[in-house]
């Protein structure tokens, strides 16, 4: 329960930066397009980065220090990534990268027993689906999707490494 309220309450962040922000604008690889993105998209993300925020505090709660520093700047590398990605024209798409880290997250970090573990897997994998669907379908941008992909392949990967490296 206490991880989706901080699913919530980052949701509900993240919509009140929207509205401040507001519309934003598609940019596929490096042009930006006429269009904005939906509204609804650019929330998507938001609960997933509460997700990994809950996640992050069930490990401070349990003092798995280096888990949190490993976390820390997954979802660091992630924020900065994404926010900065439209100004700087980073050919990455910020959602692939945090859905497919995500739902790599899921699939490696957590026991099989963990309660919340397969609706979270299902819930990133519908996530995956959906910006591949949107980035292919109707914004052609198979760049930034692949980019964003591979990114958190690579840094899941770094990360796992990094933990394995370092004694509990």
């Amino acid at each position: 329960m206490k991880r989706w309220l901080i699913a919530g309450a980052t949701t509900l962040a993240g919509a009140l930066y929207l509205h401040w922000k507001g519309p934003v604008p598609v940019v596929r690889v490096f042009d930006t397009l006429p269009i904005d993105a939906p509204l609804w998209y650019m929330l998507s993300a938001f609960p997933i980065l509460g997700l990994l925020l809950a996640d992050l505090e069930a490990l401070a709660r349990d003092r798995r220090w280096k888990h949190c520093a490993e976390l820390c700047v997954q979802v660091g590398v992630m924020v900065l990534l994404s926010h900065s990605r439209l100004e700087l024209r980073i050919p990455i798409s910020g959602h692939a990268l945090l859905f497919m880290a995500f739902l790599l997250r899921r699939a490696w970090s957590f026991p099989p027993s963990a309660p919340h573990r397969t609706a979270e897997l299902v819930l990133g994998a519908l996530g995956v689906a959906m910006v591949a669907g949107v980035k292919l379908l109707w914004w052609q941008d198979p760049v930034t999707l692949g980019v964003g992909l591979l990114t958190a392949l690579a840094m899941s990967w770094i990360g796992r490494r990094a933990l394995r490296s370092q004694p509990d």
